[in-house]
């Protein structure tokens, strides 16, 4: 047992350099806030899947007055004609002849209906316009949420490896007092248990740290060999929010609220225009033809001779009507009907959404609220463990306290530390959270608290 503990008392000289524990080689991609941000936007996959489709719609839109094009139609005949014709008789052959043709012809539907598909069209890029928001926001709220619990990890793991230092040291201390038989070997074991126990509190932070890291480099685009060094704290200034008037500011403003009540109106659109285009289009058409006659065989010797061209013109005004679309028991209209209701439906589920919405907010923002009062004790228990700390710092300097009492008032301090900045990470995620159910910035949220809350705030 005391070589395992010698070989772990020496790998632990590893462990315990907080200085160098995240030490990174030149090559280190240096991350804060802002930087993660630009690498989710640039880099992430689910980003640029969103982009794509977002360009889609744009698209669409930007050519969407191609609604007005008219169908246009084009093409190009040629006849052999024999016996009597007409218009080669007046050209002293009888026997006929070759009848060539050329036509052109444009049709542009006259309806107002048109501009239905362009209000569907407008309507589903604004969808998809709050859509790639939405999902952009929910993106990069995850990354900022991991990045910030890196950071908190990091700390831990420092606070951590300096119990580490503590409890060995103890256990050094332990052992030599044993030797010289000034403990009993209960202390001994006592303190050897400690200090396992904080090893492995370690040696497991350190490995899921170590995934956290693989997996936050992944969502930025990063290699996984590529060395990384985290610039940042989770240190923020809590504020209390007044939940009416939170509820009453940002009540439906989530995106993807916003999102779906879009995509009903451009569904809704998209329904009309394919039941009108279905119904009745009234339309003008304008037709040209050119009409060449040739005769095989002139008069004159054995040279064909092309006559004159006969061009004609036609404007035509007319409508088409789809009697099965207009019966409300036809096939049509019972699948005209069936996308109605459907409709209805979407439209109370959008309606239990922005319900669902104010009862998130609700609960967010009273756990913000709760965060903040348990943020209160906790910088309290912190600030009397230094306290602690200090005063027996003092007694040992004195003689009155042993090595023992000091250790354990550090581990103490460290505890009460990472308490705090556990309770400032929840604080930050917490924030994150009621920003994507709100549909606003952090920084928003933060600048309305300042100015809309009226429970005191303590810090």
């Amino acid at each position: 047992m005391k070589t395992s503990l010698r070989l772990k008392l020496g790998l632990l000289s590893l462990f315990c350099l907080p200085a160098s524990l995240f030490a990174q080689s030149s090559e280190a991609i240096f991350l804060d806030e802002a930087r993660v941000e630009t690498l989710i936007i640039s880099n992430n996959i689910n980003v640029k899947g969103i982009q794509i489709q977002f360009d889609q719609a744009k698209r669409a839109r930007d050519h969407m007055w191609n609604e007005f094009l008219p169908q246009i139609s084009a093409g190009v005949s040629s006849n052999r004609v024999y016996g009597y014709n007409q218009a080669l008789l007046a050209h002293s052959n009888p026997t006929g002849g070759w009848v060539n043709q050329v036509t052109f012809g444009a049709q542009l539907n006259l309806t107002s209906w048109v501009w239905m598909g362009m209000l569907k069209t407008q309507y589903e890029y604004e969808a998809g316009e709050l859509s790639f928001e939405h999902a952009k926001q929910q993106i990069i709220s995850s990354g900022l949420i991991t990045f910030y619990s890196l950071l908190l990890s990091q700390e831990r793991l420092n606070l951590l490896a300096d119990s580490v230092r503590v409890a060995q040291e103890a256990y050094q201390q332990s052992s030599r007092l044993y030797n010289n038989g000034m403990v009993q070997q209960l202390d001994l074991l006592n303190a050897e248990v400690s200090y396992q126990n904080q090893l492995n509190q370690y040696e497991q932070a350190l490995i899921d740290y170590q995934e956290a890291e693989l997996s936050f480099k992944q969502m930025l685009g990063i290699a996984f060999d590529q060395d990384v060094v985290l610039l940042g704290s989770v240190d923020l200034e809590p504020n209390k929010f007044d939940i009416d008037r939170t509820l009453a500011a940002f009540s439906g403003a989530n995106l993807a609220i916003q999102q779906a009540l879009k995509q009903q109106l451009a569904n809704e659109w998209g329904l009309w225009y394919s039941h009108a285009a279905q119904t009745f289009t009234p339309f003008v058409r304008l037709d040209y033809a050119a009409q060449y006659n040739t005769s095989p065989l002139s008069h004159a010797g054995l040279v064909s001779t092309s006559l004159m061209p006969r061009n004609s013109f036609s404007l035509t005004l007319g409508f088409s009507m789809n009697l099965d679309a207009m019966l409300p028991w036809s096939k049509t209209g019972q699948s005209l009907w069936k996308q109605r209701e459907g409709f209805y439906y979407q439209a109370l589920k959008n309606d239990e959404d922005i319900i669902t919405n104010e009862r998130e907010i609700i609960n967010q923002t009273q756990q913000i609220n709760n965060i903040v009062e348990r943020l209160l004790i906790l910088q309290n228990a912190a600030n009397v463990s230094e306290r602690a700390l200090e005063l027996t710092t003092q007694g040992y300097n004195l003689g009155v306290r042993n090595q023992i009492e000091l250790d354990q008032a550090l581990i103490s301090r460290n505890q009460a530390r990472l308490n705090l900045a556990v309770a400032k990470f929840d604080y930050f995620r917490a924030l994150q959270e009621l920003s994507v159910t709100t549909g606003q910035n952090p920084s928003t949220l933060m600048n309305f608290a300042r100015g809309t809350s009226n429970i005191p705030n303590t810090f």
